[in-house]
């Protein structure tokens, strides 16, 4: 049994022993210690992820202890250590636990750590985690963006105080700093603030001498990085348009390290990657990795071909023993991806292509894509130069679901339905050609 999907298994009767100590805490919280308080949290966030979210994955008994341990460490906030806040902070997080309570908590808190002799008892481990519940909060809509908060601060205080440790950090502490940085400075439309390059909010110089440590750092020790953390330390740097040798070296290693790698990676890991690696000739001076970029792109199509060919119960599981199918976004972000480098229509790339624009044309057909999916697969096909001959379909189920189902479109579909439609008009006789003659 377990008490949630992502959560370890329990033994018989464990669930209700838990939930038993849960209804009688809170009553005695108060005599608890500090650590013993933060522990308990700990605890029940590793069991019941979404466990005060009052959404999926909510246990009323959970989210009542969880709260009343969030209220004493909003009391007791100058005695927690930094072990203690560490934990704490991550626990929340992992319950989604949203409130008064927890703003109060987390606003005490990071008034405290805007001090560097805070910091320094913190482990990598517990700086990596205080910025990813940062990060999960903004995510998760419950905190806002660094500009006009008391967050930026401690954000600059973090990263000046990781960036003289970052050879003590593993690598899923590196990732997960990355990671977390990408997702705080990301720019949100629903958030006041220009925007730098259109994806990232402005920054303090400090965060940014940190990432292109980080990513020196990281690029030194590839090898012993999951893909999850490739991508994820990937996916930060571009989103952030970080610029200079460092960021262009770890994208340039990534590549190469994951070429030969990429049977074990998960389709979504995959996609990330991809979508960081195209954008980095937009930011690195003279496109020195253009090859790189080329070999990486037809690597990335032949596995997305092989595992859209191939049957689940013959597909390679990735290092976690997760299987390695495809979705319709993971293919449609690859798609998406390739079609901004747009310099590289090798054979792999193009029948990649072809393969998926043939395929998406059965699944709106049916009705079992999103606009979005349909419009990024086309969009990009056309982008791409996909025959007319091998688009039509696909064009043809699109007017289809348009004009019959009566599909409704925003502004950005019909800016992409008339892309689109500029390469392969709906209903048009195709006359393209034979396929090799599109192939560089």
């Amino acid at each position: 049994m377990r008490s949630h999907a992502k959560s370890p298994p329990l033994l018989p009767g464990m669930a209700e022993c838990i939930f038993h100590i849960c209804g009688l805490l809170p009553n005695v919280i108060s005599e608890c210690s500090p650590q013993d308080i933060t522990n308990t949290l700990w605890g029940i966030a590793r069991l019941f992820p979404g466990g005060a979210s009052g959404a999926q994955g909510h246990v009323h008994r959970v989210s009542v202890l969880s709260h009343a341990i969030i209220r004493q460490c909003a009391q007791r906030v100058a005695v927690l250590t930094s072990q203690s806040m560490a934990n704490s902070f991550w626990a929340m997080a992992r319950l989604e636990a949203r409130g008064p309570d927890v703003e109060r908590y987390v606003g005490l808190a990071l008034d405290r750590l805007r001090a560097p002799a805070q910091l320094e008892p913190f482990t990598p481990q517990g700086l990596a985690n205080v910025l990813w519940a940062l990060a999960r909060r903004r995510t998760a809509g419950a905190g806002g963006g660094p500009q006009g908060s008391g967050l930026q601060p401690t954000l600059l205080a973090v990263a000046e105080a990781a960036a003289g440790r970052l050879l003590e950090f593993q690598a899923q502490e590196l990732s997960m700093v990355a990671w977390s940085y990408g997702k705080l400075y990301e720019f949100r439309k629903e958030e006041a603030g220009p925007a730098r390059g259109g994806r990232a909010s402005p920054r303090p110089a400090p965060v940014n001498d940190l990432l292109r440590k980080l990513a020196a750092v990281a690029a030194e020790r590839i090898d012993r990085f999951e893909d999850q953390g490739v991508s994820n330390i990937a996916w930060a740097l571009a989103t952030l348009g970080l610029t200079g040798a460092a960021p262009q070296a770890f994208l340039e290693a990534a590549m190469v390290h994951c070429t030969a790698e990429l049977g074990g990676y998960s389709a979504q890991a995959v996609a990330n990657l991809l979508w960081a690696c195209v954008r980095m000739d937009n930011f690195s001076p003279g496109g020195s990795a253009r090859s790189t970029i080329e070999r990486f792109c037809s690597a990335v199509a032949e596995e997305m071909m092989r595992r859209m060919t191939t049957h689940p119960n013959h597909l390679r599981r990735d290092k976690h023993g997760s299987d390695t199918t495809v979705s319709w976004r993971d293919v449609a972000g690859v798609a998406v991806a390739l079609s901004h480098w747009g310099q590289n229509r090798s054979r792999s790339v193009m029948t990649f292509m072809i393969l998926l624009s043939l395929q998406a044309a059965e699944w709106v057909a049916k009705g079992l894509l999103t606009s979005q999916q349909m419009f990024n697969i086309a969009r990009s096909a056309a982008r791409l130069h996909v025959p007319r001959e091998h688009m039509q379909k696909l064009v043809d189920a699109i007017e289809a679901c348009i004009m019959i189902r009566g599909l409704r479109l925003n502004d950005i579909d019909k800016r992409q339905w008339e892309e689109v439609q500029q390469w392969c008009p709906s209903g048009e006789a195709s006359n393209a050609g034979m396929l090799y003659d599109t192939w560089d």
